[in-house]
C-alpha cells in the first residue's frame, strides 16, 4: 500500500480508513494563538460538559496523528474501545469535510470547538489537522503541481509546518519534478467567483478590475478565487454537521 492510498485504521474493535491523507498535518495549542474558547465568542455550546470523555478521546487523536506521521499503514491503536459516540467523534475527525481545517499560520476555518476542548482536557496534545492549502495537490492523478499551487506551497508558513506533514512532503516528491510544471488548460482553470467581498474600507477605484489583464494574471486570480471560494465554504456549518465542531 502506498503513501496515498486511503490509511485503514483500527482503535480496538472499530475499524475506518482516512482518505487523503496527505492533506493532514500536526499542531499544537501554540501554533494557534489567536484561539480562544469559541463558546464565549460565539454565544454556542457544543458538545456540554459531560457529553465526551475528552481527554480519552484527546489521547486517542493524538495517538492516530502520531501514527501518520510515523508513515504507519494500517495504523492500529490496541486495547481501546469505543462506544457508539466515540466512535462517530473519531470518523468525523479525519473525514474529509468534517475535520477539523487549520492553514498553516491561520485560525481554524472548521473544530474551533473541538481543538479548544481537547487542549483544555490535554495542553500538551499533538493534534492532526487537514489544511485546505494542502488540498491543491492530488499524488493520485496530477503529474505536476498547478500554477502558484507550488508558490503557495513554498511560502514561509507551510515550509515551517512540512516537518509535520511527512505525507505531504512525499505527495509533493512525487507530483514535483525539476522541470517546470505544465500550464493550466482552459478547462482546467479555476472558475472564477462572480463577487468577491472586499475589505470596507477599499475603495471602489481599487476595486475595479485591471484592463485587458495577461494570462499569468488571470491565472492567479482564478486560484486565488478558488482559494477564497473554499475558505467561504469551509466555514462552521449547522443541520447536518452540527456535531462535527
Amino acid at each position: 500500500m502506498n503513501d496515498y492510498s486511503r490509511i485503514e485504521v483500527s482503535v480496538g474493535n472499530f475499524k475506518f480508513s482516512i482518505s487523503e491523507p496527505w492533506e493532514f498535518w500536526l499542531l499544537c495549542k501554540e501554533d494557534l494563538p489567536g484561539l480562544v474558547n469559541p463558546e464565549k465568542i460565539e454565544g454556542v455550546r457544543e458538545y456540554p460538559d459531560g457529553d465526551i470523555d475528552w481527554e480519552k478521546m484527546t489521547a486517542i487523536i493524538s495517538e492516530i496523528g502520531r501514527e501518520l506521521q510515523a508513515g504507519s499503514s494500517p495504523i492500529r491503536i490496541q486495547d481501546k474501545s469505543l462506544d457508539e459516540k466515540e466512535q462517530r467523534f473519531v470518523t468525523r475527525w479525519f473525514l474529509s469535510g468534517t475535520s477539523p481545517y487549520v492553514d498553516p499560520g491561520d485560525l481554524p476555518n472548521d473544530g474551533r470547538h473541538r481543538l479548544w476542548k481537547s487542549w483544555r482536557a490535554m495542553p500538551r496534545a499533538i493534534l492532526p489537522a487537514r489544511s485546505l492549502m494542502f488540498s491543491h495537490i492530488d499524488p493520485e492523478t496530477s503529474t505536476s503541481l498547478p500554477p502558484y499551487a507550488k508558490e503557495l506551497l513554498a511560502s514561509d508558513c507551510v515550509q515551517a509546518a512540512l516537518p509535520r506533514a511527512p505525507l505531504l512532503k512525499r505527495a509533493i516528491e512525487r507530483v514535483d519534478s525539476s522541470t517546470e510544471p505544465r500550464q493550466w488548460q482552459e478547462h482546467e482553470k479555476p472558475r472564477v467567483l462572480e463577487q468577491v467581498d472586499r475589505p470596507q474600507d477599499q475603495s471602489d477605484s481599487e476595486s475595479e478590475p485591471e484592463a485587458n489583464p495577461d494570462p499569468e494574471t488571470q491565472t492567479k486570480k482564478g486560484f486565488i478565487d478558488r482559494m477564497v471560494k473554499l475558505l467561504l465554504t469551509s466555514g462552521d456549518r449547522k443541520g447536518d454537521r452540527h456535531n462535527a465542531l
